[in-house]
């Protein structure tokens, strides 16, 4: 777990770093761009490699999806998945990689009435029914965690 934890810490200051990067490059070469444009070009930059790396494991016949429920499942998540790397990449681009994951981290309230919504509709697949003491178990921890962040955010010197 701890090394799953240093890879994405890892992950998130390369982000940064790439950001820095492209910035840099892009006024030596007389061209001034701002954070936001450039966190566009750095997720461009890395899901362009991961599109190229996709492209060759689906060259074997046993990786590709086979049917068109397939096809319309990896669709959707590919689109929602995009969307999250867009707010990331922009977030920390015009933040930095440690305020944005504090603010990242404030998401915890959305995400537990998100699994509500879809439990409440029937889509148990994507998230189980769970009883009124573990959801407000849950809001409880979230409203905590959302609390931290605050606090951590809140200058009191």
């Amino acid at each position: 777990m701890g090394a799953a934890c240093l890879t994405f810490a890892i992950s998130d200051l390369c982000i940064v770093a790439l950001i820095d990067g492209l910035q840099q490059t892009a006024a030596a070469g007389g061209t001034s761009l701002g954070r936001l444009h450039v966190g566009g070009l750095a997720m461009a930059v890395t899901y362009v490699f991961c599109g190229g790396l996709a492209t060759a494991m689906f060259a074997s016949e046993a990786a590709r999806p086979r049917g068109a429920a397939d096809w319309r499942a990896s669709l959707i998540y590919a689109v929602a998945w995009l969307g999250g790397m867009v707010a990331l990449y922009t977030c920390f681009g015009l933040v930095g990689a440690v305020f944005g994951n504090i603010l990242q981290s404030s998401r915890g309230i959305l995400a537990i009435a998100m699994g509500a919504g879809l439990a409440h509709v029937g889509r148990h697949d994507l998230e189980m029914r769970v009883d009124r003491e573990t959801f407000l178990r849950r809001i409880a921890a979230a409203a905590l965690m959302t609390a931290a962040i605050a606090l951590s955010i809140i200058d009191l010197a």
